[in-house]
């Protein structure tokens, strides 16, 4: 085990070795304590996060998830193409409307026009 010294302002001391009386644990044991506890809540999240999540791979019920990715840049043509369309004043649900329709086919419309 390493050894520690520490400078404690008597504001701060005076309520641990209060603590420390009402737990019936001298200063240094509950000091020690309290620094296990923070090592252990600020390890413990990624850890268990890590070990469910490789369980629920293991088993079946997860898929690994994939590593971040950044999106690919816009093309000039592909930017242009979007100032375009933003500049045309439709309002957002129209736009969307007309990139499905693109995207999707004259049918799309025609299935949204029936009713």
């Amino acid at each position: 085990m390493s050894q520690l010294t520490l400078e404690i302002p008597n504001e701060i001391l005076q309520p641990l070795e209060r603590l420390a009386r009402n737990q019936q644990k001298s200063l240094d044991e509950l000091i020690l304590d309290e620094l296990k506890w923070l090592a252990i809540r600020t390890e413990a999240p990624n850890t268990t996060r890590k070990q469910i999540e490789q369980a629920l791979v293991g088993s079946g019920l997860l898929t690994p998830s994939p590593k971040e990715q950044l999106p690919t840049p816009l093309s000039d043509a592909e930017r242009e193409k979007l100032a375009q369309k933003l500049s045309q004043g439709e309002t957002l649900s129209e736009w969307i409307l007309a990139e499905r329709e693109e995207r999707m086919g004259v049918c799309y419309k025609r299935h949204l026009r029936k009713d």
